[in-house]
């Protein structure tokens, strides 16, 4: 369900429960030719613009933080800013530091 990839990159964290109790799959792609950064995933969209909770929800669902998009950027570059948008608005450096620590590095991370 791609309806996972909206309500995460929205910060809706009701929505993205509801979706994944109703066999929502934390790792559907999004794929879209115009999207220079295709290939995305629920979890790249909230790690790029999500609070905490609904980034460690779609851990806690079984998420995979090692997938990458179409131009080799993976969850911590979104997480951090390296991915087509800035550092995530919603989180402070802290917790930005905090989630980090347990995803893994890309090639563009290293």
């Amino acid at each position: 369900l791609q309806l996972a990839d909206a309500a995460a990159e929205l910060d809706q964290p009701d929505s993205v429960r509801l979706l994944l109790e109703h066999g929502a799959d934390p790792d559907t792609v999004l794929s879209h030719p115009s999207l220079w950064h295709s290939d995305r995933t629920a979890l790249m969209y909230a790690a790029a613009k999500a609070s905490a909770p609904v980034i460690e929800m779609l851990l806690a669902a079984g998420a995979d933080p090692t997938v990458l998009d179409s131009q080799g950027f993976g969850v911590l570059d979104y997480l951090q800013g390296r991915g087509p948008s800035g550092p995530n608005p919603r989180l402070n450096a802290a917790e930005i530091e905090r989630l980090s620590a347990g995803l893994p590095a890309t090639d563009r991370t290293r």
